[in-house]
């Protein structure tokens, strides 16, 4: 990991709120670190790398959002909270490089 001073959580507010499918609207998203549980079960639901990292990122949200609830957060607002994930993983050159979209979840055995 580069050498930048990753906090435990980040805070996401929304530039465009959405409101989720149990009814509640959300404006603001909390990120803390994942944790390898965390991958595991991402890697467990998901075989696609794509559809992993929304996994995970669900996993990883104080609000106890769904994959499903990721599907109506305006891009703009996906991108600023999937360059935080990218940081996280270690890949800071690359989400500056890709514009925030992450590449593959590394695989770990599922057990």
């Amino acid at each position: 990991m580069s050498g930048t001073n990753i906090t435990h959580a980040e805070k996401f507010a929304l530039e465009f709120p959405v409101k989720l499918a149990d009814g509640r609207e959300l404006a603001v998203v909390h990120l803390h670190r994942p944790k390898v549980r965390h991958l595991k079960q991402a890697q467990r639901t998901e075989t696609d790398p794509a559809a992993q990292q929304i996994v995970l990122m669900a996993l990883m949200t104080e609000e106890k959002l769904t994959p499903e609830d990721f599907d109506d957060i305006d891009l703009g607002d996906f991108m600023k909270m999937n360059a935080f994930f990218r940081r996280i993983m270690g890949d800071d050159q690359g989400a500056a490089a890709a514009g925030g979209i992450a590449g593959p979840v590394v695989p770990l055995p599922a057990q």
